[in-house]
């Protein structure tokens, strides 16, 4: 009788596991899980590549400089849990070469024509990189509140400015403050990142 009674336990136990493996993640949580493990891997750079999931097939767009970015963010995303096939629609945009001086120019000549990069472009230049670094500021919010949602800790308030990450508010546990701040670190274009974060006191 008892061998009976644990003979019926441990097939419900794995009744239960299969049910709970077969059970299909959503597609706002799959492409938000796709997002941020793009924003984990270093070879990746989940700031130019956009992610949607229908049905569990999930579509890669935007651009990246190489071929082997491209692979790699495919690699990844179908290697996400929950997801069924990946359609990779992202180009390959190699950065512009840089110029040259033409023939007979020097140097000095050559960076002294009016070109945003050299000292006569120079507001040109600076109002350029304030926009990218608006855009990357932009980008990298983004992707630190996607990663956050997914996860649960949806308290935190998340500030950034020219990469410099501020993460505040009140969350439940010492190990969501940790790992929101090592997400944070990962995220392509950040250059530090300041916890604000408190745990938040259990009820007596």
């Amino acid at each position: 009788m008892l061998k009976s009674i644990r003979m019926s336990f441990v097939l419900g136990i794995a009744l239960l596991a299969v049910g709970c493996s077969a059970q299909e993640v959503d597609d706002p949580t799959l492409a938000a899980a796709v997002k941020g493990k793009l924003a984990m891997n270093a070879e990746t750079s989940a700031a130019t590549i956009g992610v949607v999931s229908d049905k569990g097939v999930v579509t890669l767009s935007g651009t990246v400089p190489s071929a082997t970015e491209r692979t790699r963010a495919e690699e990844v995303a179908t290697k996400t849990v929950g997801v069924k096939s990946v359609i990779n629609g992202i180009l390959v945009t190699p950065p512009p070469a840089e110029p040259k001086p033409a023939a007979g120019e020097t140097t000095s000549t050559w960076k002294d024509r009016d070109d945003p990069f050299y000292p006569k472009g120079e507001k040109t230049r600076q109002t350029a990189e304030k926009a990218e670094n608006a855009i990357s500021d932009t980008a990298i919010i983004t992707t630190i509140r996607t990663y956050l949602l997914t996860t649960g800790i949806d308290a935190a308030e998340i500030d950034v400015t020219n990469g410099t990450v501020v993460l505040k508010g009140e969350v439940r546990t010492a190990r969501n403050r940790s790992e929101a701040e090592t997400f944070a670190k990962h995220v392509d274009g950040v250059k530090s990142v300041q916890n604000l974060l408190t745990v938040k006191k259990s009820a007596e």
